[in-house]
C-alpha cells in the first residue's frame, strides 16, 4: 500500500510541476478573440459588388487578392508570393502560392451538393483570379471598382499557379488596383452553384483569406482563423467578432473594458474623451467644407469671395492630406461686389443649417456677408440636432451647411469623382491624372460649389495591450490578421 501511495504522490508532484511550467509559458498574444464595431450591417459580401466601408472591411479579411497594401501604403505579397513586370511595362506575371486553399465548410459543401465523403479541390488557382477579374470587368456585374481594372487588355493562365495580365498601356498604380476588392478571386464552380445568391448569405460565401465567416446574422458577424490560409504573415487571432454599434460614445467608453472594443474608429470630435491608455492613430482622410446649395452661381461666388477676402478657412486643398501631397489649386476670386452685381440678387433669403457646435462660426460668416451686401442677402441660421440636420440636407432643404467630406478609399481619383457627384449637378469628367485632378478641384472651387474650411481627420483607437492592428492611411483597408493582446 505504501508503494502505491508513493507512486501516486510522485504522479501528483509531476502533474503539479507540469502545471507550474505551463503557467510560466510565455503568452505571445496569439489565439485571442477580438471585438470591433461596425457602422452598418453588411448586405452583400460579394467582393465584386461590395460597396459600403463595412462590407469592404469584411471582404478584405475573408478574401485574399494577388497582392495587399500595408499600413504604409506599400505593396506586399498576397495570394501571389512573387511577381515580375516585363520591360514593356504592360505584362505582369504572378506566381501563386500552391499551399493556400478555399475554406470549405459544411454549408459551402451543401451548396456544392457534396456528400460527406466527396472530395473537392480547394486549392486557389490562377483560374479563380481570371474568373473574378473577368466578372468584375463585365458591365452586367456593375462592380463599383471596375474602373480600377479597366486597363486590363488580356488575362492568360500559362499553368495552374501562374497568371499573366497584359495592360493596354503602362500604369504605375496597377498593383494598387489589384489590392482592391474587385480583384479578389472567385471560384467559378461555387459561384455557379449559388444560383445568383453569391455573397448574399453565410452559406453563399467561399473564403480564401486569413479568416472565414462563421456567423452572419442581423447585426453580428464572426470571423474565424482559416487554417488553410497561407500568406505573407501568420494569422494571430482565433476569432474577430464584429457588432454593429455606431454610437461613438459607446465606442470610446467601452474601449479596452472587460468584454469591450479592442479597436474602433471615431471622429476627431471625440479626441478629448479618449482614455489616456488608448493608442490613437490619426487618419488624415477628410476635409470640412461649406457647401453652397444655391442655384445662382454668381451669388455662390460672391459669398465665397467674401470668405476668401476675410481669410476664412485653413484648408489648402479640397482633397485630404492622405491623398494629396501637394496644395490644391490657388483660386483668385474677383472682388465680391463684382460677383454680386452679376448675381442680380434681390433680397435673397438663405437657410444656413448648423449644429450647436457650428453656430459661432456660422454667425461670424453671416456678419461678414451682411457687412458686404447689407439686407440684399438675408441668412437665417437654424440650429439642429445632427440627425435632423442630415435629414434636411438629404432632402435638399438648405442653402448653406458645413459638410465633412470623408475619403472612403485610398484613390484620389475615385474620391474626387464621388465628391463631385454628391456636390455638383453639372457634368464633370475627371481623368486619373494629376492635371485632371487639379483641374476638377479648381472647377468646383471657382464655381463655388464648396468653400474649403479646414482639413479633418478620423481617429483609429486601439485598446491598451492590443498590437498588430493596422489600417490604410484613410482607414478603408482594415487588417485584423496581425492582432495580438
Amino acid at each position: 500500500m505504501r508503494k502505491i501511495i508513493t507512486w501516486v504522490s510522485v504522479v501528483a508532484l509531476l502533474a503539479s510541476c507540469f502545471l507550474l511550467l505551463t503557467g510560466c509559458r510565455h503568452d505571445d498574444g496569439t489565439g485571442k478573440t477580438f471585438l470591433f464595431p461596425l457602422d452598418t450591417a453588411p448586405q452583400r459580401l460579394d467582393p465584386a459588388v461590395a460597396q459600403t466601408p463595412d462590407e469592404l472591411l469584411v471582404v478584405n479579411n475573408i478574401f485574399e487578392g494577388l497582392v495587399r497594401v500595408n499600413a504604409e501604403g506599400e505593396i506586399i505579397p498576397g495570394a501571389a508570393y512573387v511577381w515580375n513586370v516585363l520591360p514593356d511595362g504592360l505584362t505582369y506575371i504572378f506566381h501563386l502560392r500552391q499551399d493556400t486553399h478555399w475554406f470549405l465548410g459544411t454549408q459551402a459543401r451543401n451548396v456544392l451538393g457534396l456528400n460527406a465523403d466527396d472530395e473537392w479541390d480547394t486549392q486557389v488557382t490562377a483560374h479563380d483570379f481570371v474568373f473574378g477579374l473577368t466578372r468584375a470587368l463585365n458591365p452586367a456585374t456593375r462592380a463599383p471598382q471596375a474602373d480600377l481594372l479597366a486597363g486590363i487588355a488580356d488575362l492568360a493562365v500559362p499553368n495552374r499557379h501562374t497568371l499573366r495580365i497584359t495592360l493596354h498601356e503602362p500604369d504605375e498604380d496597377f498593383l494598387h488596383a489589384l489590392a482592391s476588392s474587385a480583384a479578389m478571386p472567385v471560384n467559378q464552380e461555387f459561384f455557379e452553384a449559388t444560383r445568383g445568391r453569391f455573397g448574399l448569405g453565410l452559406r453563399y460565401v467561399l473564403s480564401n483569406g486569413p479568416f472565414y465567416l462563421s456567423l452572419w446574422e442581423n447585426n453580428r458577424l464572426r470571423l474565424v482563423q482559416h487554417a488553410g490560409y497561407v500568406g505573407h504573415e501568420l494569422v494571430a487571432p482565433a476569432t474577430v467578432n464584429l457588432l454593429v454599434q455606431a454610437n461613438p460614445n459607446n465606442r470610446v467608453n467601452n474601449l479596452g473594458s472587460e468584454g469591450g472594443w479592442d479597436a474602433a474608429f471615431v471622429s476627431a470630435a471625440w479626441e478629448t474623451r479618449v482614455p489616456d491608455s488608448a493608442q490613437v492613430i490619426r487618419l488624415h482622410n477628410a476635409t470640412q467644407v461649406l457647401q453652397l446649395n444655391i442655384e445662382n452661381v454668381y451669388l455662390r461666388q460672391a459669398l465665397a469671395a467674401v470668405l476668401a477676402e476675410q481669410n476664412v478657412g485653413s484648408a489648402t486643398s479640397l482633397l485630404p492630406q492622405s491623398l494629396s501631397a501637394e496644395s490644391g489649386p490657388q483660386i483668385t476670386h474677383q472682388p465680391a461686389q463684382e460677383y454680386f452685381a452679376q448675381a442680380n440678387a434681390n433680397r435673397e433669403q438663405l437657410r444656413f443649417l448648423v449644429t450647436a457646435a457650428q453656430e459661432t462660426a456660422a454667425r461670424s460668416m453671416v456678419q461678414a456677408w451682411q457687412i458686404a451686401f447689407g439686407l440684399d442677402v438675408v441668412v437665417t441660421i437654424e440650429v439642429l440636432e445632427d440627425e435632423d440636420l442630415q435629414t434636411r440636407m438629404a432632402r435638399g432643404q438648405f442653402n448653406l451647411a458645413f459638410v465633412t467630406l470623408y475619403a472612403a478609399e485610398n484613390s484620389a481619383h475615385r474620391v474626387l469623382q464621388h465628391w463631385a457627384s454628391l456636390l455638383y449637378d453639372g457634368e464633370l469628367y475627371i481623368e486619373n491624372t494629376p492635371q485632371s485632378l487639379y483641374d476638377a478641384q479648381a472647377h468646383l472651387l471657382t464655381q463655388a460649389v464648396v468653400y474649403p474650411m479646414q482639413p479633418q481627420h478620423s481617429l483609429l483607437l486601439v485598446a491598451e495591450g492590443v498590437s498588430g492592428f493596422s489600417a490604410s492611411a484613410v482607414g478603408d483597408n482594415v487588417w485584423f490578421a496581425g492582432m495580438r493582446k
